[in-house]
């Protein structure tokens, strides 16, 4: 499935009359500002935040046990807000010691994805836009807007930076950089304007490259840049309450509609194994017996030399013996018969009679001499079967008994 990316504009809120700018793009190449014309369906979809209005933190957390019941005290003392009215995601999974938790407005994300679903979006991802910046070693990005920015270190902590449009670099950014030594330090930082003039952007890159002694460059927005590649540190902000519909619906069940669906789904399960165990032992049984028959076939018929269906080869080979013994199955006179009518053919032999009854038949051919008779009793010795040869007053009679009263 194709990929949609849909930005949220700054300081956006539902209250905000539909004219309110958005920009979206897709890994086909489509571009748009309006999410009331245009926009595409049956896209994967990802909603990016403005990188400012999601807090990071990294706290202590024990990894084990009751960590779920400490993370609201952990979090509680960096809010300003009400605890109640925070959406909290954390990062249990990463290799940092401390735990990474995202914290944002609950009220906020509800009505964002209630107003996207009014124009047919379902989120698959949220995410904060810093979820897109991967740095490299001793590098730093930021996020640079107007009014504010987003400084994204290493390891892709995230630190709101205000009055990043001034000709001095932002004093919360000198603090951080004075007490680090040579080696900690980043050897570049990234500058992404976001809704900024590029040439004012470049002034700026070479202003606090000079003060901050640390080359800055400057990159397109990332709005505008060809898709990137999520960092390994980017974190779904669609968990719990705000989870995919099929998790949401599966916990809105009542208890005993998931048991249900439980049983249900075991008794599938059990259903598939025993399939396939009684599968498995049909599959033996036939083994088996083919290896059975194939013995049967070397004992009755040692001269075979190899064995492609031992069933067909014993009853061929049974056949052999029964025509040898002057014995023939009810299948097999038909087809003889109709061999048998050729040897009327020749010139001085006639078949006068065929009878055949109770699986059994008796031709007799009436020859025009003994010479003849001869000649036709050649011809049945040669389909392995032996006639026998009777005189009468009107020349030679050869008869032929075929089926199982045969002598």
């Amino acid at each position: 499935m194709n990929l949609l990316r849909l930005f949220v504009p700054e300081n956006w809120s539902s209250d905000q009359n539909t004219g309110t700018p958005w920009y979206w793009v897709t890994d086909t190449g489509l571009k748009g500002s309006s999410l009331d014309h245009g926009l595409p369906t049956g896209f994967r979809t990802q909603v990016f935040l403005p990188t400012e209005e999601v807090l990071v933190l990294d706290i202590d957390l024990p990894r084990k046990g009751r960590w779920r019941e400490a993370l609201p005290f952990a979090v509680e003392a960096y809010l300003m807000g009400d605890l109640s009215s925070s959406h909290i995601v954390t990062d249990t999974h990463s290799a940092n010691p401390r735990t990474r938790a995202h914290v944002l407005d609950r009220n906020g994300l509800s009505q964002l994805l209630a107003y996207l679903k009014e124009r047919g979006v379902q989120p698959n991802e949220v995410y904060a836009q810093a979820a897109m910046i991967s740095n490299h070693a001793n590098e730093w990005t930021i996020l640079m807007r107007p009014y504010g920015g987003c400084l994204v270190q290493q390891n892709g902590y995230c630190l709101s930076l205000d009055q990043v449009d001034g000709g001095s670099p932002p004093q919360v950014l000198s603090d951080l950089l004075s007490p680090l030594s040579s080696s900690h330090k980043p050897t570049q930082i990234r500058m992404i304007g976001q809704g900024m003039d590029h040439e004012h952007m470049v002034k700026l890159s070479l202003a606090w490259s000079e003060n901050l002694g640390i080359r800055c460059v400057v990159e397109n927005d990332l709005m505008t840049q060809p898709m990137r590649a999520l960092a390994p540190h980017a974190t779904n902000l669609l968990t719990g309450e705000f989870a995919a519909e099929s998790h949401a619906s599966w916990r809105k069940l009542d208890g005993q509609m998931k048991l249900a669906v439980m049983m249900l789904a075991i008794s599938a399960v059990i259903w598939v194994l025993g399939y396939a165990v009684q599968t498995w032992m049909w599959g033996q049984s036939i083994r088996e017996l083919k290896a059975q028959a194939e013995t049967e076939l070397r004992r009755g018929f040692p001269e075979t030399r190899s064995i492609l269906d031992p069933e067909l080869q014993m009853q061929k080979g049974l056949a052999e013996l029964r025509a040898q013994a002057g014995y023939y199955a009810p299948e097999e006179l038909p087809a003889l018969l109709g061999r048998l009518k050729e040897l009327g053919e020749l010139e001085g032999a006639h078949l006068i009679s065929l009878d055949y009854q109770n699986q059994n038949a008796l031709l007799v051919w009436h020859c025009d001499s003994a010479d003849q008779a001869q000649t036709v009793l050649g011809r049945l010795k040669q389909l392995g079967m032996e006639g026998t040869m009777k005189s009468d007053t009107t020349g030679q009679n050869v008869t032929l008994r075929l089926g199982r009263s045969a002598p």
